[in-house]
């Protein structure tokens, strides 16, 4: 009863949303969350880079500089858990874009072979 309710519920809702669209945002979002983790990944070392600028051109005190890294430091750790975050979105997008081509497979495949299903589920409903 489950599986005819969730066909019912997908030949329904079929025509609900465009699943192009779906695929379209699916690949788009995955496409930035690799772009954001690029520049997650950098943020760090960005930060190092300026510290090393900072320190002969400005003249920072190693006290300081010191205190600059720890920031670096926990910046990069910052940077770090938003990549692993970030994978969230990255595998739920891959999800909702398979769920979409899943969809388009089974609305498909009930188009062609819908009335030999339901001759199918006749025939052995009336053999009981």
């Amino acid at each position: 009863m489950k599986i005819q309710t969730g066909i019912i519920l997908i030949v329904l809702l079929a025509g609900c949303t465009s699943l192009t669209a779906v695929n379209r945002f699916s690949a788009d979002t995955v496409t930035l969350a690799d772009s954001i983790d690029r520049i997650a990944a950098d943020t760090g070392a960005s930060c190092l880079r300026r510290l090393a600028l900072d320190v002969p051109i400005k003249g920072v005190t190693d006290e300081k500089r010191k205190q600059y890294a720890d920031i670096c430091s926990q910046l990069k750790q910052s940077s770090d858990l938003f990549i692993e975050l970030n994978s969230t979105t990255r595998g739920y997008a891959r999800a909702l874009g398979q769920l979409a081509d899943n969809k388009r497979v089974l609305i498909g495949f009930l188009k062609e072979y819908g009335q030999e299903v339901r001759d199918l589920r006749k025939q052995i409903q009336s053999s009981f």
